[in-house]
């Protein structure tokens, strides 16, 4: 929550400050200050890990701990991309081009405008921005296994601290 306050508080005050590029070139013509684009929607995954930390028992174990790292991991993946899938392309659309989801106005002024902006991903240059494939999803799903696992020990170990 505090991520998500912070950086939607910068998308929301930073174009209230005039900016002017010093440095060309000058692709895109910019009068405020660029902000950071709107947050990622953490809340979501992380009001599912709560829940499924509540349903499943506080106790401790490596069996409990490596079951909790599995379906925290999973839990995230899954609720983190159908979250942000669609909430991606709500902030492509013109329906986000407002003050509140700030959407449009993160470019810099060495970014020119295109099509490219409105897309998810790259047609032309897949191998810059490639597209959601099997491979990519399970290399995700490694990696947020293993970050759960990690979350998970040094959880475990810093509630062995005492002082």
């Amino acid at each position: 929550m505090v991520y998500m306050g912070v950086v939607a508080g910068l998308a929301w005050v930073l174009p209230l400050f005039p900016g002017h590029p010093r440095l060309g070139p000058i692709y895109n013509p910019v009068t405020h200050f660029v902000p950071l684009p709107f947050p990622l929607l953490l809340v979501v995954p992380a009001i599912g890990i709560d829940l499924l930390r509540q349903w499943i028992d506080q106790g401790r174990g490596w069996r409990r701990d490596w079951l909790l790292a599995i379906a925290a991991g999973a839990a995230f993946l899954l609720l983190f991309l159908a979250a942000q899938w669609f909430f991606s392309a709500f902030l492509i659309s013109p329906a986000a081009h407002n003050w509140f989801f700030a959407a449009d106005r993160h470019w810099g002024y060495r970014e020119g405008v295109g099509d490219w902006r409105g897309e998810f991903w790259s047609e032309t240059n897949p191998a810059r921005n490639p597209p959601l494939s099997v491979k990519g999803f399970l290399i995700a799903l490694g990696i947020s296994l293993g970050a759960a696992r990690l979350g998970l020990w040094l959880g475990n170990w810093m509630a062995k601290v005492r002082r």
